[in-house]
């Protein structure tokens, strides 16, 4: 229902509101409330005289009828009775829209006081008589996938007053039951939500003053000593906000709790509001995440247990200095770093101005005996040795991170050597932007070793520099070298002992001879497991026997594989350089080798370079059965493995041609032609597009090229509109077989119905389709297009929409999109977080 903003006296119109505890104060208002702005009442309650005797006060206005008003008796302990109330109001009205829970009892008293038969009893009535009349009424709810639930619980639920521990935890209860009734029905449209009302003037508060030997003015005053508003609350003030609530000018309140108490519940005497509240344990955790300087900022004025907390010794600070002027530095130093140098854990520098600041003011010594991770980022080279120094008296200093801020020519011999003497390193990264550097660093002495297990070179470096580094690293396991050049001398295999813990290798700018390279593999250990190497220019890596002997003998652990060779060609002769190259790295690396090991092999084409890849099999948006699971909507039990057919199994024969985007490559009519004549005698399975600058014709052209072509992704779709474009050019400017064997797409970035409708003409044997939306993409939409061709595409058997905004109501809505279709009715619609997958068994 719409309702009109200007008409308040129709905003619960039609509504068909179930009440229980109907006969109760608060309740008759609310009763009253809704049925002046239109509401259809149910008044379920216990005593069939009280809840008629709120009927008749209701139509006792001439105007009323009691046509709109329907009584039902409803005990709340009784589940039989729940059901009845329920079948009988559907079949009066046959639904309902809003359940109010406002059944209650009151139990006070000791704890000692209070017998098993109390506590069973008002469990009954206050929380699970709530429970059971969601129970039955939810699946109506849902059924028409809308619905408002309302359940009243007190300020007691939140705060506790003497005596009051029965009812509280009760009230208390109340609240967390709403929590998770929203999370539950959410999905299917169904707001639950909690009023928490204060001291509310009632009959039954003269008695309750009289039990605590109070006048009910004396109790009134008591109650309003922390109102912000100083008065009591009325019932009507209660049924106002119900019917805002539970009418449509509330639709995007859920799971809330709606304190109504004349703000008395805030008073700061009450711990729930209070930061100062939180137990110490969490207050740890808390400030584990901020940095310490921001902790003495916001906190070390609050009051004396924050202060105290602080200070104290078993709270581990982070330091991460970020200085843009000198105005604090001293302070920082002087004040926060000092006082706490046994209570660093890790330090992190971030620029020159933060160094040159740190260790004007500061000298790391052993008082920092918890410091376990540093940063220096911009230390000038000839202060390093002096750092380094003494870093040795940090007993616990796992991981050093250095940039040094020269330029300019230094021999780094002199840093290692340090580094290497740290007595308790694990983690080390060096970098260094300059292109002259030089490593000359003596061999072990007495046997003195680093217990370095992880080396990050960010250097300049070649191979006989490495091999003298790794003589002092035998604990080494991961190795990761950048800016690799070939020696000025012939590589020395003098590595005194090998390396039987190094398992990974990463060489990025790779620019040393194979020859070396070759030697080096050979020297250092069998164990490695993970290798990855970035080859600059030097085509004599483009050996695939050479690879597979050197793999074979010295790296027979091997698990995976990453190699990329960059081939740049000039003007002149440039489509004659990336031809020769392109067919010579295919087939270097196509033997049994390869597939075995399924190793993949990807060509990326830009303007004036080619990346040659091989790597290890990473799954890919093809293996569609990795999105299968979550199940939210089934007709089917499971999915076995079996329903993925062999044909599907991902072929480690597959050849990628990606054409890539960056500054340098711009898709215009030459570079489409010589890729064109580069890629026609190479059978690529896999063409993956990632340039927003693709047009239609361009994509038609170069898949005209090839034929082999098993699965199509695009990051972003060609450029639309199509009408110049018809199905029959389509036909006409690919070769039949081209369209025959596409058979998986993955579409990025749809907005449109005319892009789905052009590739299911362009691919008709599509097994697959992967469709990634926009977040205002009418998916609904596009899912009637795709089942209204689904004769066109019949061997469609799995979808996949990622979309922003997926939620359950669109896997129900699609769904029955689906059913509507009687040409498969055998299907599974399942969603993980904003995928939704639909899998057919044909």
């Amino acid at each position: 229902m719409s309702t009109n903003p200007g008409d308040w006296s129709q905003l619960l119109v039609n509504k068909v509101v179930f009440i229980t505890g109907a006969a109760g104060h608060i309740a008759k208002s609310i009763a009253k409330t809704c049925y002046i702005h239109g509401a259809r009442l149910v008044l379920g309650d216990l005593d069939p005289i009280k809840v008629n005797k709120v009927k008749e006060e209701i139509i006792t206005n001439e105007n009323n009828t009691d046509d709109r008003i329907f009584v039902v008796k409803l005990d709340a302990t009784n589940e039989t009775t729940i059901q009845q109330a329920v079948q009988a109001t559907l079949e009066k009205w046959n639904t309902i829209h809003v359940l109010l829970n406002t059944a209650a009892i009151v139990t006070l008293g000791n704890i000692e006081e209070i017998s098993g038969e109390d506590w069973s009893h008002i469990f009954d009535v206050n929380v699970r008589g709530y429970a059971l009349t969601a129970k039955h009424i939810a699946p109506i709810m849902k059924k028409q996938n809308s619905g408002s639930i309302v359940n009243i619980s007190s300020t007691l639920g939140l705060i506790a007053i003497p005596n009051s521990t029965p009812y509280s935890a009760t009230k208390g209860a109340i609240i967390q039951l709403t929590r998770n009734l929203a999370l539950d029905l959410g999905s299917f449209n169904i707001r639950v939500n909690t009023i928490s009302p204060g001291s509310i003037d009632s009959p039954g508060r003269t008695q309750l003053a009289k039990d605590n030997n109070m006048t009910i003015e004396e109790m009134n005053k008591k109650c309003m000593e922390g109102s912000c508003l100083k008065r009591i609350g009325q019932a009507q003030d209660i049924a106002n906000l119900i019917v805002f609530v539970i009418s449509d000018l509330c639709p995007f309140m859920t799971g809330a709790n709606l304190v109504v108490d004349g703000a008395r519940s805030s008073d700061e005497s009450t711990l729930y509001t209070c930061f100062e509240s939180l137990s110490s344990e969490l207050l740890y955790e808390i400030l584990e995440y901020i940095d310490v300087y921001d902790i003495h900022k916001s906190f070390s004025n609050l009051n004396n247990r924050l202060q105290n907390l602080i200070t104290s010794s078993s709270l581990l600070l982070r330091i991460k200095l970020e200085l843009e002027s000198k105005s604090l530095p001293e302070y920082l130093c002087q004040h926060v770093i000092i006082p706490n140098s046994h209570r660093i854990r890790s330090l992190h520098l971030t620029n020159q101005l933060s160094v040159d600041t740190f260790f004007n003011h500061c000298t790391i010594d052993s008082t920092f005996h918890r410091l376990e991770s540093i940063i220096l980022n911009g230390i000038e080279a000839e202060k390093l040795p002096t750092t380094l120094f003494d870093l040795k008296s940090l007993p616990r200093l796992f991981s050093l991170t250095i940039f040094i801020k020269d330029n300019y020519y230094h021999d780094r011999g002199d840093i290692y050597p340090f580094i290497f003497s740290l007595p308790t390193l694990i983690y080390n990264r060096l970098y260094s932007s300059c292109h002259t550097l030089q490593i000359n660093i003596p061999h072990v002495i007495n046997q003195q070793f680093s217990t370095i297990e992880h080396l990050v070179i960010n250097h300049c470096c070649t191979l006989n520099e490495l091999n003298s580094l790794l003589q002092h690293t035998p604990q080494l396991r991961h190795l990761s070298c950048d800016q690799m050049f070939k020696s000025d001398e012939e590589f020395k295999e003098d590595l005194s002992m090998k390396l039987p813990h190094l398992k990974y290798i990463y060489f990025q700018d790779f620019d040393a001879s194979f020859d070396e390279f070759e030697e080096f593999i050979k020297a250092i250990s069998s164990q490695l497991q993970i290798f990855s190497i970035s080859i600059l220019r030097k085509k004599t890596y483009l050996d695939g026997d050479r690879w597979e002997r050197l793999i074979k003998e010295y790296m027979p652990q091997l698990k995976k594989f990453y190699f990329h060779f960059d081939q740049y060609f000039d003007g002149n002769n440039e489509q004659i350089n990336l031809s020769d190259s392109t067919n010579e790295f295919i087939n270097q690396f196509s033997s049994p080798f390869w597939i075995e090991r399924k190793l993949f092999r990807e060509i990326q084409v830009y303007s004036r370079v080619s990346t040659f890849s091989i790597h290890s099999y990473r799954k890919k948006w093809i293996d569609r059965h990795e999105h299968m699971n979550n199940d939210t909507y089934s007709k089917q039990s499971l999915i076995e493995d079996n329903c993925i057919s062999n044909q599907e199994k991902t072929d480690h024969r597959m050849i990628q041609l990606t054409i890539g985007n960056n500054e340098y490559t711009t898709l215009d009519r030459p570079y489409i032609e010589r890729l064109k004549s580069v890629v026609k005698a190479i059978q690529f399975t896999h063409l993956d597009i990632d340039n927003d600058g693709m047009s239609i014709k361009m994509l038609l052209d170069i898949l005209s090229s090839l034929p082999n072509i098993k699965s199509l992704k695009l990051s972003s779709l060609p450029r639309f509109p199509l009408e110049s474009l018809s199905i029959e050019d389509v036909k006409n400017r690919l070769p039949v077989s081209a369209i025959n064997k596409i058979t998986k797409v993955k579409l990025g970035q749809v907005t449109e119905k005319q892009q789905i409708q052009f590739f299911i003409n362009l691919c008709p044997h599509i097994e697959y389709l992967g469709v990634d939306c926009m977040s205002d993409t009418d998916v609904p939409f596009l899912m009637k297009i795709i089942m209204n061709r689904r004769t066109h595409i019949p061997n469609l058997c799995y979808l996949c929409f990622i979309n922003p905004i997926a939620d359950d109501n669109m896997v129900r809505t699609l769904a029955k999109i689906i059913d509507s279709e009687i040409v498969i009715d055998n299907y599974t619609i399942q969603r993980s977080g904003k995928k939704i997958s639909v899998h057919w068994t044909l």
